[in-house]
């Protein structure tokens, strides 16, 4: 018997899609991915004309690519404080994009010493520093205390 139709004879013998292990990943898998699962008939359809199983899981459309950033998430803010002339000339998407960089051992600006610091520091328990530059040109830092309870972003020219 060829696999076809094998899984035509497998497929055929499940009795409703509560007891399809296959279509149960799928439903779990566009949960995950925030996405409205395929109607069994669909799925079942597309899975006779797909050889390989990735495909199954969502519709073309919906396949993304994710970039991992180069270190897993290496801090959490416990406590996060903007000063209120950051909060003002600094618009809150970039400061958002920031503190998520810094957050990931992203530096920013800083220079090739202080990045190997950095990341000294972190494995360490010191002080974290990175500085970022605004599209208005505004630069600021963002730096978390060597405890990792409170990461403050300011201006420059306020520290």
């Amino acid at each position: 018997m060829e696999l076809e139709s094998t899984f035509d004879f497998i497929r055929d013998a499940v009795v409703s899609s509560a007891q399809d292990a296959l279509y149960q990943l799928h439903q779990l898998e566009a949960a995950r991915l925030g996405y409205v699962p395929l109607p069994y008939d669909r799925f079942c359809a597309r899975l006779r004309r797909r050889s390989e199983i990735a495909g199954l899981l969502l519709p073309p459309s919906a396949l993304h690519i994710k970039v991992h950033p180069r270190q897993k998430k290496t801090l959490n803010p416990v406590r996060l404080y903007i000063t209120s002339d950051a909060a003002a000339a600094i618009p809150a998407d970039e400061l958002r994009k920031a503190i998520e960089r810094h957050a990931t051992g992203d530096w920013g600006l800083l220079g090739k010493k202080e990045w190997q610091r950095n990341d000294c520091a972190l494995r360490n328990g010191g002080r974290l520093l990175s500085i970022f530059e605004a599209g208005s040109s505004q630069k600021f830092c963002v730096m978390t205390r060597a405890d990792r309870a409170v990461t403050m972003v300011s201006l420059m020219d306020s520290i």
